[in-house]
């Protein structure tokens, strides 16, 4: 079958073990085919217009998770609950101490960590029937802007082909990693701004969600809320 995949994704927490205790990407895995992109923007934009309705959001510029009250940021996390999510959890402390010397290697780990997340949201729709290993797939993969260097987008995009289409070796443990779908068509990333991108603005807040629920210790409560969570180191 063909397909067209979308991923809107972002982070949060600041890659810095002096700053924080984990960094996070959160995001929305969702089939274009089933127009769960246009829906799930449409019901955000229409979350966001009665939110913009109450006097306190009246002069923000952008409803951004940093700044919604703890209600309402739940209430927004709760209109997405119908779609597939994926959330990263990288707890710092546990990183190698070298990731953390130059921006090249954080960036890197970033990519490496981005791509396992979103390879096992995938493997997970394939276990509930929704993706078929054969079907031949698009992939659009939406970044926030923030998220990666322009220059740093086209490894990432190279990266996740590789994950998913041609599959990978480690040298080190001197295995091949088989690939998840050999008939990926393409697969495009694209960088773009939350302020003219609602569901990046969507992504913002299930990456915010993730990072409260780590940070509280409770990413247990994410359990059933239609969502691939994975930790790393």
């Amino acid at each position: 079958m063909n397909r067209t995949i979308c991923v809107f994704s972002d982070e949060s927490g600041v890659f810095d073990r002096n700053r924080d205790d984990f960094f996070v990407f959160g995001g929305l895995v969702l089939d274009a085919g089933k127009r769960e992109p246009s829906d799930v923007a449409n019901l955000f934009s229409d979350m966001e217009a009665k939110m913009r309705m109450k006097p306190e959001y009246s002069n923000v510029n952008e409803l951004k998770a940093t700044s919604l009250s703890f209600q309402d940021r739940r209430r927004m996390f709760s209109i997405l609950k119908p779609f597939h999510k994926f959330g990263v959890i990288i707890t710092l402390d546990n990183v190698l101490d070298r990731i953390f010397t130059s921006r090249k290697s954080k960036q890197r780990y970033q990519d490496f960590a981005y791509k396992i997340g979103l390879k096992n949201a995938l493997k997970e729709l394939i276990r509930i029937g929704m993706l078929n290993v054969d079907d031949s797939l698009r992939f659009s993969i939406v970044v926030d802007q923030h998220q990666t260097a322009t220059d740093g987008r086209y490894e990432l995009e190279e990266g996740l082909l590789m994950e998913l289409k041609e599959g990978t070796y480690n040298m080190r443990f001197d295995k091949y990693f088989e690939p998840l779908f050999r008939n990926t068509e393409s697969l495009k990333v694209v960088l773009a701004d939350s302020k003219d991108n609602v569901l990046i603005r969507a992504a913002d807040i299930i990456a915010n969600r993730v990072y409260f629920e780590a940070n509280n210790n409770s990413v247990r409560n994410l359990e059933n809320m239609n969502m691939t969570i994975t930790s790393l180191p």
